[in-house]
């Protein structure tokens, strides 16, 4: 008697760990999946205006210097330039197709905030930009920019 009640027992605990095991793997499996399928989302965001992109010193700056896939209405982005030596009254951002010369900058927007959204952008073309600061004392900073090339759009 004892040695049926040892072998259920023993039973017992084998189903026990098994059906454990089998869930453990399952739910790992599963979880193993998501965090790829997550990774392969975080990567396609990247890559369009969904998301700010912070370069490895902290910076925001949108669109980042060679983008691709960039819809064709684009709210730039970038960091403030105020200091303690430096007061920002607003910034001028310009646009202009890359490889193209024109004479003079073409400015498109002079926000006080650090974003500019910007519509009507060609399909599948490079773009070069890039900001500057005007300060309260009347002087101008150079900021940042680069390209970067526009998707097929809507």
């Amino acid at each position: 008697m004892k040695k049926n009640v040892l072998r259920t027992m023993v039973l017992l605990l084998l189903v026990i760990f098994v059906t454990f095991s089998f869930t453990s793997c399952f739910s790992l499996g599963w979880a193993a999946s998501r965090a790829v399928d997550r990774s392969i989302d975080r990567a396609v965001d990247n890559t369009v205006d969904e998301a700010i992109d912070e370069s490895m010193d902290g910076s925001i700056i949108y669109p980042r210097d060679g983008s691709t896939n960039i819809p064709l209405t684009v709210t730039f982005k970038w960091e403030s330039m105020d200091s303690d030596d430096f007061t920002v009254d607003w910034y001028e951002l310009y646009l202009e197709l890359d490889g193209v010369y024109t004479p003079g900058d073409t400015m498109i927007g002079a926000p006080s905030r650090t974003e500019w959204t910007h519509k009507g952008l060609k399909p599948n073309t490079k773009y070069r930009w890039h900001y500057v600061a005007r300060g309260t004392d009347g002087q101008y900073i150079p900021g940042g920019g680069g390209t970067f090339t526009t998707g097929k759009g809507n």
